[in-house]
């Protein structure tokens, strides 16, 4: 087969600024908290809330247990989200479809170690489902797959998935507003942390060499790791009973 003419390639390009940034200053300011006396609670502290939550995740709902073993300033939460995403891109004359399935479950420790201000660390481990799923059919004459071209024909079409990890530890800070007694809105920001993500590719006619398919995986998968750790910023608004 001839070398040359249009490269493919199946780009995922989410780009995550300074991801190490955030978890240095996020783990500092963590442990800073940890330190802080946690003041035993009274009547008030104590109980259950529940919230419905929006964000970088997805549409969700959680439930938090309040003043945990008789403390104001450690509470358990369970959190459940979802979010799906489809979006059709055109690549060097190649129509992508792609879609992305998040779907999570969490559960947390937060600590509110300043008695009377709003601020929480947050610290726990999520599992559950983060996958991209792409499609393409090439509509050109011939595409370039790990540097050989191939006609149309030879290639069909193309499908492949990023995986990211399943489950995965959380860091984040959050803030606990009250709007009177009992209705409050949150606001939470952190990362889940996660390995390398998984990348496959294939070709449904059979005809592509997979040394060539495990190039342009190797491309893929070079682009994916900017993934690896998976912003999450959630709103919300609760209600304390």
């Amino acid at each position: 087969m001839a070398r040359g003419g249009k490269r493919l390639g199946v780009k995922v390009a989410i780009k995550v600024k300074s991801a190490t940034t955030l978890y240095a200053v996020g783990c500092a300011v963590a442990v800073s908290l940890l330190v802080g006396p946690l003041a035993k609670a009274d009547e008030t502290a104590n109980g259950f809330a529940v919230a419905a939550t929006a964000g970088t995740g997805g549409l969700g709902a959680e439930a938090t247990l309040r003043g945990v073993a008789g403390f104001s300033a450690v509470d358990f939460r369970l959190a459940g989200e979802s979010y799906g995403l489809s979006h059709n891109v055109t690549y060097d004359a190649i129509a992508y479809s792609g879609k992305l399935d998040l779907s999570d479950v969490g559960a947390y420790v937060d600590l509110h170690p300043f008695s009377g201000v709003p601020l929480v660390a947050s610290f726990g481990v999520e599992t559950g489902q983060r996958r991209l799923k792409v499609h393409a059919v090439p509509a050109i004459a011939s595409v370039t797959i790990g540097g050989v071209v191939y006609s149309t024909a030879q290639v069909g079409t193309l499908d492949g998935s990023v995986q990211l990890s399943k489950s995965t530890p959380y860091l984040g800070l959050g803030w606990r507003q009250p709007i009177g007694s009992h209705l409050f809105l949150k606001l939470d920001a952190g990362a889940a942390f996660g390995s390398t993500p998984a990348v496959t590719l294939n070709a449904s006619s059979g005809l592509v060499a997979q040394a060539d398919l495990a190039n342009e995986r190797s491309k893929i998968a070079h682009d994916a790791n900017l993934l690896k750790t998976y912003p999450l910023v959630t709103a919300g608004l609760g209600w304390r009973f």
